[in-house]
């Protein structure tokens, strides 16, 4: 693997989605906070190992792979784990449906 900054970067992303998971299982209104937190945070290395990969000129084939991989399995831990939340105080149809 080469150890760039925007392969590292991609890796941080990759390894932080079992976090992201326990923080959006849990039901504590701070854990929602601290989700999407991390969740900005990942979006962020994400602009930013796209913009070191281009400035640096690092840009490797192990990257080219990483970077997507990394952003698809953040987002759909995300989703699946949002779809499947149990929101108990939400109506089911609005009435004018």
């Amino acid at each position: 693997m080469v150890w760039t900054l925007p392969n590292l970067l991609s890796l941080f992303r990759i390894l932080i989605i079992p976090l992201l998971v326990y923080l959006l299982n849990d039901t504590d209104a701070r854990s929602a906070l601290w989700a999407a937190a991390l969740f900005i945070l990942a979006a962020v290395t994400d602009y930013f190992d796209g913009y070191f990969a281009r400035r640096n000129k690092s840009v490797s084939e192990v990257g080219k792979i990483l970077d997507p991989l990394a952003d698809k399995l953040m987002v759909a831990s995300a989703l699946i784990m949002l779809a499947a939340m149990d929101r108990p105080n939400e109506p089911s149809v609005p009435a004018w449906l």
